[in-house]
This record gives structure tokens, sequence and C-alpha cells, in this order.
């Protein structure tokens, strides 16, 4: 275990990960996740139909609510399910689930120890049907989530030029973070996007590194990665910006050679998405899709404010208490919340993390080359916050799931904030007992004590906060 710990620590994070992931995909009720019901119902029609359904008031109704959404994430569920089904496993009927909706919950969802479905079997006791092809697609998605974490891992290695231990760190915090192993271990696209974002987060960081040989290859792979993005969601708009930068500031190369990486880039990107988005304008004079602007039956979601709106600034802005509460522990239908001192700590945490960027910004010793690795992370964060506004003012939809696609970013700007707050402290220490700073290099057991804290609290969530719920 030691020997693993020292050579490849990120092996046995993303297996407890794993671990922790399993026991929430398989004990959670069915279909008790955000929309994990409607995601379900794409993957089983691509599946069952072998195409992608159009928006259509025709559709069953589970169906209805995800039909707008790149197909992606749901061709790769579909093929998980369709292997599953050659070895036997039963279909879902997901009109028997209709008549089990909890009238209750649809009149006051605030309430906790109230499930949106009525459950009459388990795991351990399956009665009647129980969906055991849910849960295979729910292993599915858990996959992808240690992929989302690999990239993590080796984003932050860049970022902090080989420091192992921040790296691990850095994924660590993501992987037992309650809300990350809560999404990606349930049906979700925005699983997909979080691996495809962590995976376009490391080639942008990779830009301008690579040898000769390899250097339209990254730019290609780029492309690729980022036209896989747009084919699973529309987040992706978001990072187009951060390629420019990138190519201008990490890259090292000469202006032409860094237009034509830009050419086989772009290029790459259309040929691999821009089939979606003719398709979206073909059938509906809409190229994005938003659903909010094709058909009358999304009028419900639909809830268009400005920018200034109480619902952005106010005493208690809803927007930023729901998109921090759920980027790290909102459970259910965001009804399950954890205990109050849970979001403190982690306010306390982000605003240490802050002022250790603010002196890591005005420390005389940071060159511009040192810089670049926050600057980039910090304009991803900023972008996916911005994109989560711009949607905000057409839909209520504050929800943490939805800047996964920045996880990478968001974590390395975290912990580049602690570390450096502590550097500094660490350093003031020393210099009030007349000893000369020997500079700090992230040592293993502190790390390992804070993620196995971090484990610990992964697990009371699950197991104290979530399932006494149901």
């Amino acid at each position: 275990m030691n020997k693993a710990l020292g050579s490849h620590p990120q092996w046995v994070l993303i297996g407890i990960y794993l671990i922790l992931g399993s026991l929430w995909a398989l004990l959670i009720p069915p279909f008790e996740k955000p929309d994990e019901i409607h995601h379900f119902a794409y993957v089983q029609f691509v599946m069952q139909e072998r195409k992608i359904p159009k928006i259509s008031a025709d559709n069953p109704v589970f169906l209805r609510w995800e039909v707008f959404q790149p197909p992606l994430y749901y061709f790769g569920g579909a093929l998980v399910y369709r292997i599953g089904v050659l070895f036997g496993l039963s279909e879902t009927n997901l009109d028997a689930w209709f008549p089990r909706i909890n009238t209750n919950f649809l009149k006051d969802n605030s309430k906790a120890n109230l499930s949106f479905f009525y459950h009459f079997e388990s795991l351990t006791h399956p009665q009647g049907s129980f969906p055991y092809d849910l849960i295979l697609i729910r292993l599915f998605s858990l996959f992808l989530g240690g992929v989302t974490l690999i990239f993590i891992y080796k984003t932050a290695l860049l970022a902090f030029r080989g420091e192992i231990w921040l790296a691990v760190l850095t994924a660590g915090i993501i992987a037992f973070m309650p809300q990350f192993t809560f999404i990606t271990s349930s049906v979700s696209n925005d699983v997909l996007a979080s691996t495809l974002g962590a995976i376009s987060i490391f080639q942008l960081h990779r830009l301008g590194k690579a040898t000769s040989g390899k250097y339209y290859w990254d730019y290609f792979l780029l492309g690729l990665v980022m036209g896989l993005g747009f084919m699973t969601k529309n987040y992706f708009f978001s990072l187009l910006p951060l390629v420019l930068f990138s190519a201008l500031v990490f890259d090292k190369n000469t202006l032409l050679r860094r237009f034509q990486g830009l050419l086989i880039f772009s290029a790459t990107l259309l040929f691999v998405s821009g089939w979606w988005f003719l398709r979206n304008f073909l059938l509906y004079q809409n190229v994005l899709g938003n659903f909010w602007e094709i058909s009358a039956f999304y009028s419900s979601q639909v809830a268009p404010r400005s920018l200034f709106s109480p619902y952005f600034f106010s005493h208690a802005p809803i927007f930023w208490i729901s998109l921090g509460e759920s980027l790290i522990g909102r459970f259910g239908f965001l009804h399950i919340a954890m205990p109050t001192i849970y979001y403190k700590l982690f306010l306390w945490l982000l605003l240490a993390s802050l002022v250790g960027i603010i002196i890591y910004f005005i420390r005389r010793n940071r060159s511009l080359i040192e810089l670049n690795p926050l600057v980039f992370n910090l304009l991803v964060v900023f972008m996916a916050i911005t994109q989560s506004i711009y949607f905000n003012l057409s839909v209520s939809s504050a929800q943490g799931r939805h800047v996964f696609y920045a996880l990478s970013s968001i974590g390395i700007v975290f912990v580049t904030g602690l570390s450096s707050l502590f550097s500094a402290f660490w350093e003031r220490i020393l210099s009030m007992t007349g000893k000369s700073p020997p500079g700090v290099i992230p040592s293993r057991d502190p790390i390992l004590m804070i993620l196995s804290v971090l484990a610990a609290i992964n697990l009371y969530a699950l197991f104290i906060v979530v399932l006494p719920q149901y």
C-alpha cells in the first residue's frame, strides 16, 4: 500500500473513488437523481430505436424533457445498454413508473423525507421489476467519472509543475466531494460533459508544450475533444475564447504555426459537431436547439430576468446560494441538504483560497510564465460561471453540475490559493523564529489526512444525510 501511494497515488485515489461511487450508484433508489428518468428514457430510446429523438409533444412523457440534448452521452449509454440486453438484462418499462410518481413531492418538494417515486423494491429485495438496466448505466457514468479524475490529476500535474501531491490533493478534493460522486453515479449527460471538459482543459494546458512532431496533433486532438463536447452539451461554447488565449499565451511557436494550429482545430471541431447544429437548424430553425425557444412544452421552465435581478443580487441571492451548495453537496432533486456547517466550512475555505490567490499575485518573485497557469484556470472558472449566469437569464437552473466541465480549473484554483496562503503563513512563522524559510514542499501525510477526512464526509453524506430520506 505504501509503495503504491509513493509511486502511483492517483490510481489508489481513483480506486477509492470507484468504490465510493459504486455505493452511491447501487444504494440510492432508482430515478431519485436530477432528471435521471428523463436521461434514462433518452438512452433507452436510442438503444431501442437506433436514432435520435426529435422534440415533439407526441413523445412518451419521460422522454419529452431531455430530447433537445446533444446525443453523444446517450449513444455511449445505449451501446452499453445493448450489450447488457444481449447478455439477458431486462429492459425497464418506464410507463409503469408514471403511476408511481409521488404527488406529495410535486406539491412540495422542499421537504426532506419525500421521494419523487414510490419505491416497492430495492437492489437487495427486488420485488416486481427492479431496474437493473438503470444500475448498468449508472456504472457506465461512474467509469466516465474515473476518466475525469485521471485528467484532472494530469492537468494539475502540469499546472503545479510536477508536484505530485498537490495534483493528488486537487483530484482528491473533486473525487470525494459528495456532489461529484452523487452526479457521476447517475444517468446524466453532465457526466460526459465533465469528462470531455477535463480532457479539453488538459489539452489546452498542453498547447505549445509538445515536441514539434506533435504540434499539429495537439490542435487536432483539442478540436476532436471539444467537438465531442459540443455533441454532449452546449457548455463548451464558453471554452472557445480560451483556445485563442491558450494559443497566444501558452504556445511559444511562430505566429504562422499558431495560425495553422487554430485552423486545424477549427476544421476538426466543425467536422465532428457541425452536423448537429445543421440538423437543429433544418428541424427547428434554431442552430443551438435551445429548448425554450423551440417548443411551448417547455414554457413552464422559462423565467426570463435581467442580470440585475434579485435572483442574482439581493441579501440572499438564489443563484449564488443554489450554485454553491449544489456544487459541493445537495442531493435528491436538490431538496436534500447537508448540515449548514458543511456549507459554512467550504465558504471559509473559499475565502481563504481567495486570500491566498491575492498573495500569489502580489509576491514579487512571480514571473509571468509562473502566473500563466493560474491566470488561465481563473479564466476557465470565470467563463464557466458566466455561461451559467447567461443560461439562468432564461431558465431557473442554478445547479453546480452545470459547471462540472470546469472542475479541473476549479480544483486547481482552489488548491493554488490554499497552498499559497499556507506557504505565506508558514514562512511568516519561520521568519519570526529566526529561521530561513526552506520553501514549502507538499508533504504526503498531511494531504492523505485531508483526503481521509473528505472520504469520511463522503460516506457521511451517503449514509447519514441521503439514504435515511428514503
